[in-house]
């Protein structure tokens, strides 16, 4: 039985109003707990079979822009951090003007327990730096990060939150960019 777009979404739209979800404001009070705290939230992509892949947002104090950017593209995202070790995407936000820190660590660590999940690394705040070299310096940085932890996703791709910067052509730009991959992802 095929359903309309319309009637599906319908659907779609009444299931996920169900969630719990948090505003970014809960989130941010919850990572500004202390320096090492880190954020975890999941997001929903619904697909044609009504079921939903899980996306897990995890990062420092920037993950809540980026779970709210995802929740202004239709996905809905709540709270869960059980969902990190058994996510099949996971997105990790990082301030790129502050670099990797200790909460990058711990996640890399974090990740070495899930092998099966692709990752997207979300360099935000891009539309402070357009210095190709130091993004190309962070996306190393990262890669030796995630080395060292012994995590190695099935996949790892490089985003940022903005299409008004200069980076390799490997790397996402933007959230049209970002949501296109998310949902050729939930979609193999």
């Amino acid at each position: 039985m095929r359903l309309s777009g319309v009637l599906l979404a319908s659907i779609v739209a009444a299931v996920f109003s169900g969630c719990n979800q948090q505003s970014p404001n809960d989130l941010t009070s919850i990572s500004d707990q202390t320096a090492s705290t880190y954020v975890i939230a999941h997001a929903a992509v619904p697909s044609a079979e009504t079921s939903s892949t899980v996306i897990t947002v995890v990062g420092d104090d920037t993950a809540p822009q980026v779970a709210a950017a995802l929740r202004d593209r239709g996905l809905s995202v709540s709270d869960d951090p059980d969902t990190l070790s058994s996510a099949k995407l996971i997105i990790v936000a990082e301030d790129a003007p502050n670099g990797t820190r200790d909460v990058h660590s711990k996640l890399a660590a974090k990740l070495a327990e899930n092998r099966d999940a692709s990752v997207l690394w979300v360099l935000t705040r891009m539309s402070l730096i357009d210095d190709s070299e130091l993004v190309e310096l962070l996306q190393t940085e990262v890669q030796d990060l995630l080395k060292i932890h012994g995590a190695s996703p099935l996949e790892l791709r490089f985003a940022t939150d903005t299409e008004q910067t200069t980076v390799n052509s490997n790397t996402l730009k933007g959230w049209p960019a970002i949501t296109q991959f998310l949902n050729a992802s939930a979609h193999p």
